[in-house]
């Protein structure tokens, strides 16, 4: 849609602005007046007139009016209107003033005033330059992508595409001759647009789907896939708890939801001592994306039960007053040492449910002992009781170094 523009010009030197066409049609002689008006002025009309200021030129430019001075649609018109309120104003015989028709794109600088009017008063002109800028600049070759893949395919960071714009024709210049674009989202061939943008408001734009020309092979072709997440793990151990020198399988449990996964390993288990240990697992996926993960495991000794008793919630007899002797086994001869600080505790317990007694705590055992008899692989706890304890329930809790605790429940009798 071409828009108006309306200037006005009331001096003898008019601004420059361009124009490339002309009119070489002589300029129309203002015709002399009738004999009849001559005949009919009166006396008082012959008075003369003083003018003292030029005609004036008023034109309007039509085209459609993009960036910096510059129209985007070709043919621009101009018209012209002059008018002089003092005295008679005509064109010059130099120009016609009349419409003009500019066609061709670029710079026109008019060499000429294409328009002059005179009046008794003085003279005006207008000169004017037309910028006109109706082609959009290229997308050209080589593109260039960067950082290089972080792996074969992948990328696990963004981006940056840059292209080259070029304008073929002498018009308003490239606002950006090499404009960078970034690809950030995620995902499988990631598309891209390229826009080329001159200074009168043209531009070009290209979405290029899966094939971006690349720095390495000028005409060549390569998707961008991006993965910037790290994959997810979840590592165990299988069985956990492990026995003292067992075996057991740790197993890194990771996924990864786009590229995939290229890799996943977990560290060796350690066996050889009881405690609680941990393993550290690390996975990596298609795009380089690197993650670690650890999970806690324990190594216990291979208890197999106190010889002789029922285990929990059954009762087991006992006089009070008396020495208990608790026998276990911890698979060999583990040293002294297995015993946990302050372990063993005993505790009052519900002869009835075997519930403890809340109000009253456990209470590590005075002048106990434990020694080991190889012959039978076997400790023994040798528990002192009190016949106090008559006809009341405890429980007897021995906590091992490896983290285990392991009870035993007594009715005592007199």
């Amino acid at each position: 849609m071409h828009r108006p523009f309306t200037y006005q010009v009331a001096t003898s030197l008019v601004a420059a602005v361009l124009i490339a066409c002309q009119d070489a049609t002589p300029p129309t002689a203002a015709a002399p007046p009738a004999r009849a008006q001559l005949e009919d002025v009166s006396v008082a009309d012959t008075t003369p007139v003083i003018d003292t200021t030029p005609p004036v030129i008023t034109y309007t430019i039509d085209g459609r009016l993009g960036q910096n001075g510059w129209y985007t649609l070709q043919p621009v018109i101009i018209e012209f209107t002059i008018t002089d309120p003092e005295s008679p104003a005509a064109p010059s015989v130099a120009t016609t003033c009349r419409t003009w028709f500019i066609w061709p794109p670029g710079v026109r600088a008019s060499a000429f005033p294409l328009c002059v009017a005179v009046s008794a008063g003085g003279t005006s002109e207008v000169r004017l330059d037309v910028l006109i800028d109706n082609s959009p600049p290229d997308i050209v070759p080589p593109f260039t992508i960067s950082p290089a893949a972080s792996a074969p395919g992948w990328w696990n960071t963004d981006v940056s595409i840059t292209y080259t714009c070029i304008d073929w024709t002498e018009g308003s210049g490239l606002l950006e001759r090499t404009p960078v674009v970034t690809v950030s989202t995620e995902g499988v061939k990631q598309p891209f647009t390229a826009t080329c943008t001159d200074s009168a408001g043209n531009s070009v734009s290209r979405q290029y789907a899966d094939f971006p020309v690349t720095t390495l092979e000028p005409w060549g072709h390569v998707d961008i896939s991006i993965d910037k997440t790290r994959p997810v793990l979840a590592p165990t151990v299988s069985p956990n708890p492990v026995l003292l020198n067992g075996s057991a399988a740790a197993s890194p449990n990771a996924t990864d939801a786009l590229s995939g996964l290229a890799s996943q390993s977990c560290g060796a288990l350690v066996t050889s001592s009881v405690g609680v240990k941990t393993v550290t697992c690390t996975a990596t996926d298609s795009a380089a994306n690197v993650s670690t993960a650890s999970v806690a495991y324990s190594v216990v000794y291979p208890f197999t039960g106190f010889f002789g008793l029922n285990a929990p919630p059954a009762l087991n007899s006992a006089r009070a007053g008396a020495s208990v002797l608790v026998k276990f086994s911890l698979g060999g001869n583990r040293g002294l040492g297995v015993l946990a600080a302050g372990s063993p505790t005993s505790q009052p317990i519900s002869c009835t449910t075997g519930a403890t007694l809340s109000t009253l705590k456990a209470l590590a055992v005075a002048g106990a002992s434990l020694t080991y008899t190889t012959k039978t692989n076997t400790y023994t706890y040798t528990w002192r009781t009190d016949q106090a304890w008559a006809g009341t329930c405890r429980r007897l809790a021995v906590k091992l170094v490896d983290g285990t605790e392991r009870m035993v429940n007594f009715q005592f009798r007199k």
